[in-house]
């Protein structure tokens, strides 16, 4: 069976931090897959890689069987071209109005006439919730929310069939993040697309989860179906879903001296 986004014994070390240690990982077609992990454990390495913003020490990394890494950047952008992604802070194009924003992929990377492309900039933003009032406006106008929003337009917009969501409710409210989840599920499911998040958040991790892997001493040492979460036996995922600090997973903490906290 040929899986749309494959890792196989991924490595991948910063000096001597190794960050990624023999990590594998399957994604089958039309699967929504969350990334689970806490701060450092290596989510946002593993996401670069798939990307090809990073290049692993060793592995493979495929996407839709075929291996990306090792290719020239003209042939990788070509298959990373049919991938869309939100990033954890959107990260808008500044300068750019909302619309623009949206259909930069459309515009630059697929050489859309920009009058075809701002119509269906419109259309990506009422999916997501938003008004054609938006499309004129700056990123700096925006709430969170909405950065998010225009955030998810612009990475359905293309219509890709596989979709990166890099801490999608991070910096939000408990409601908005609800409405973000909400949001991805449905054009997750509208484009029939493969999705990976990578996330912390046990509440959204809930939500948008078809099968949840859990990224630990970078390793994959737990994957399976969202709803054996709350059963499994696995100390590491247990410690995680409870939030507890008694457990494998042990967390650095600062000693600060008497001094240090006066000071603070």
């Amino acid at each position: 069976m040929t899986h749309t986004i494959t890792m196989e014994h991924i490595a991948k070390a910063f000096g001597s931090n190794r960050v990624l240690a023999d990590f594998n990982l399957h994604v089958d077609e039309s699967c929504s897959l969350v990334i689970l992990g806490g701060s450092g454990s290596g989510k946002s390495v593993c996401l670069k890689c798939l990307l090809g913003l990073l290049e692993p020490d060793m592995g493979t990394v495929s996407i839709n069987g075929i291996r990306i890494n090792g290719m020239s950047q003209k042939q990788r952008m070509r298959q990373i071209g049919q991938i869309g992604m939100l990033f954890q802070n959107a990260a808008l194009f500044d300068s750019l109005s909302v619309w623009r924003n949206v259909a930069f992929g459309l515009i630059e990377g697929q050489g859309v006439d920009p009058n075809k492309a701002y119509g269906i900039a419109l259309e990506k933003l009422a999916q997501v919730g938003l008004e054609e009032s938006v499309a004129t406006l700056l990123p700096s106008e925006l709430s969170g929310g909405m950065r998010k929003r225009v955030g998810l337009a612009r990475a359905i917009a293309t219509e890709p069939k596989i979709l990166f969501f890099d801490e999608p409710t991070t910096g939000l409210d408990p409601i908005m993040g609800q409405v973000i989840d909400q949001l991805i599920v449905s054009c997750v499911k509208e484009l029939g697309a493969t999705a990976v998040t990578i996330t912390h958040d046990m509440q959204s991790l809930r939500r948008i989860a078809d099968e949840v892997v859990m990224l630990c001493h970078g390793r994959n040492i737990w994957q399976g179906h969202v709803s054996e979460i709350d059963t499994t036996d696995n100390p590491y995922v247990r410690q995680f879903i409870k939030g507890s600090d008694q457990g494998p997973i042990k967390m650095p903490i600062l000693n600060l001296g008497a001094k240090e906290i006066h000071s603070a």
